[in-house]
């Protein structure tokens, strides 16, 4: 314990210093990306000291093992693709003076294409997690937090892309898509 608390104040002091050179460099994408990464590494430390704290029963199953692992890296996939289409908004906006929203979204390249079909793997994987979720008593409500904050994110993504990218949209996405990244981690931490 001392040393995962050791680590969560060396990493949240990069992540502070990280996130002044993202605003010095005008949001550069590789600095967006290892931000946001770097974030979502802090959280999992923080779920790792819980979940050692919480002495619970893990549950055995290879299937679920496997299946969480890989919605794991479906959507961290999906996250990276996010900050790189958060990227090409950025400039997109630039262009246009911040005007004109609903212009964005026909600028964007493969990306975007990309984001938006892997939305659909990520939110059906997460929705298998949640239906096997509700096998384990100790999953179920993390599985709940799972089915929710996927399709919230979901419905933000398609108020983004439907909805001239409205501004409260944007933060909100990202926040969920971080949200739901944690929750699946937690989950995967109980299954031995």
């Amino acid at each position: 314990m001392f040393w995962l608390s050791c680590s969560f104040l060396v990493l949240t002091a990069a992540e502070a210093w990280l996130g002044k050179v993202v605003v010095d460099t005008n949001l550069a994408v590789v600095k967006v990306t290892a931000h946001m990464l770097l974030s979502l590494l802090i959280a999992l430390v923080a779920v790792i000291i819980i979940y050692r704290l919480e002495a619970q029963e893990p549950v055995t199953s290879k299937l679920f093992k496997w299946l969480t692992t890989l919605t794991l890296v479906v959507v961290l996939l999906q996250i990276i693709l996010g900050t790189e289409v958060r990227q090409q908004v950025d400039e997109i906006a630039k262009r246009f003076g911040y005007l004109q929203r609903g212009s964005w979204i026909s600028g964007l390249n493969s990306y975007f294409v990309i984001h938006k079909i892997n939305a659909w793997v990520a939110t059906v994987l997460s929705i298998v997690v949640f239906w096997l979720s509700l096998s384990y008593k100790q999953l179920q409500k993390k599985g709940v937090i799972v089915f929710v904050v996927v399709l919230l994110a979901m419905c933000m993504g398609l108020i983004l892309a439907g909805f001239d990218m409205p501004a409260f949209a944007q933060p909100a996405h990202a926040l969920l898509a971080a949200i739901l990244f944690v929750q699946l981690f937690a989950i995967r931490l109980r299954i031995k």
